[in-house]
């Protein structure tokens, strides 16, 4: 099957493949070359942060309104740890005017997980909603690194309980 779909893709003329979803953006990237056999891929794949980041460089994206808000990233493991992208989403942040974006404690490759990864967090809602309690306590630093209102993440998983936890 991964066969004919790079043989369709090159068939069609596909020269870039975005995705905003971080396993198929690993599996396009990483697992699809390492098949035995595999022919060569003509195309380029992307994460969505890694286009919109090249596309704010290149000044084909332009952030004009302010927004003044302070806001912090969540890096989640599936695009940070396993696919080693950690700047771009940092870069579009600070591309829009008026965001300040503050660090939390623990970044990165370093960032704590999320927990619901591959969707398994919802079978477990309190260990969930502890790792969530975790996450927003590492944010809460006293100065230099303030608490930020806004939590931004590529996270599908994330923002969900996030909120429902918040208001416990």
């Amino acid at each position: 099957m991964v066969k004919r779909n790079v043989e369709q893709f090159s068939k069609a003329g596909v020269k870039e493949i975005i995705t905003q979803c971080a396993g198929c953006y690993h599996v396009l990237k990483y697992d699809f070359p390492e098949v035995p056999g595999m022919p060569e891929t003509n195309f380029k794949v992307y994460h969505i942060s890694e286009y919109l980041d090249k596309m704010v460089k290149d000044g084909a994206i332009t952030f004009k309104r302010e927004v003044p808000l302070t806001v912090t990233w969540h890096d989640p493991c599936h695009i940070g740890r396993h696919c080693g992208i950690y700047e771009e989403p940092r870069n579009i942040l600070k591309a829009i005017p008026g965001i300040t974006l503050v660090e939390m404690e623990r970044i990165k490759d370093r960032a704590g997980a999320a927990g619901g990864g591959r969707g398994g967090g919802p079978l477990i809602p309190n260990l969930l909603i502890r790792l969530r309690r975790s996450g927003l306590k590492r944010q809460k630093r006293p100065e230099p690194r303030p608490w930020s209102p806004a939590v931004r993440t590529a996270s599908r998983t994330w923002p969900i309980p996030c909120g429902r936890m918040v208001s416990r």
